[in-house]
């Protein structure tokens, strides 16, 4: 098993790894080319339609930078803002001078843009919230169960999408497993760094599908 740590741990890893000289954004780069690489994988030697449904933090910005990676090897990649990036946001506007195809949820108020693409997609990242969520304390509503909902409904077809999580899927608390009744379960769960205790604590185990934990710039000597 890998060494399991709580979204506080974490935290200081991060904290750790950016006081000896990596910077957050060399992190998101990491983060979001190992998710990229995961999901080509899962993808095979045809590109396929990619959907990366984004959520307005960190967690979100790992889902655009492995947007821009997918794009540029060739897979047709379709984002999905859960709410509006910053105008400054690097990630948000590499994303959009880059040409890709995007929708922002709130220019979608019935979801109908969001209906057509989850049938589309073979492949579909869960890039909307991260270590940082607190289910149990805050449930889901309005938009983001609106959205989890459509998505589990696209995962209960005969033929489902492959569901991609980005550290956790989205719902599932870090430190206890416990998790929001709207969490999709995902087919793997590419956690950054180091596996999160939640994802091996119930029900987050059974929802978390395969975990890989990737390297994502952490010091060597914390992650070992």
């Amino acid at each position: 098993m890998p060494k399991l740590v709580t979204a506080a741990q974490m935290r200081a890893l991060e904290q750790a790894a950016v006081d000896g000289g990596v910077t957050e954004r060399e992190l998101m780069a990491n983060a979001g080319l190992a998710a990229a690489q995961e999901a080509w994988i899962i993808l095979g030697t045809e590109p396929r339609p990619v959907l990366i449904l984004c959520g307005p933090g960190n967690n979100g910005g790992d889902g655009l930078v492995a947007a821009l990676r997918l794009a540029e090897w060739g897979a047709p990649v379709h984002v999905y803002l859960l709410r509006p990036r910053p105008d400054d946001d690097p990630e948000w506007r590499a994303v959009t001078e880059a040409g890709l195809e995007h929708t922002i949820a709130e220019a979608d108020p019935d979801l109908t843009a969001l209906n057509s693409l989850l049938p589309r997609a073979a492949l579909i990242i869960d890039a909307l919230f991260g270590t940082g969520l607190r289910p149990a304390e805050r449930p889901f509503d309005g938009t983001t169960r609106a959205v989890l909902e459509r998505l589990g409904a696209a995962r209960a077809v005969r033929v489902p999408p492959q569901l991609v999580a980005l550290d956790l899927p989205s719902g599932v608390d870090a430190d206890t497993g416990f998790a929001d009744p709207a969490t999709v379960a995902a087919d793997v769960t590419v956690t950054f760094g180091c596996a999160k205790l939640g994802l091996f604590t119930m029900p987050g185990r059974a929802l978390a599908g395969r975990v890989e934990a990737v390297e994502i710039g952490l010091p060597a000597a914390a992650v070992g």
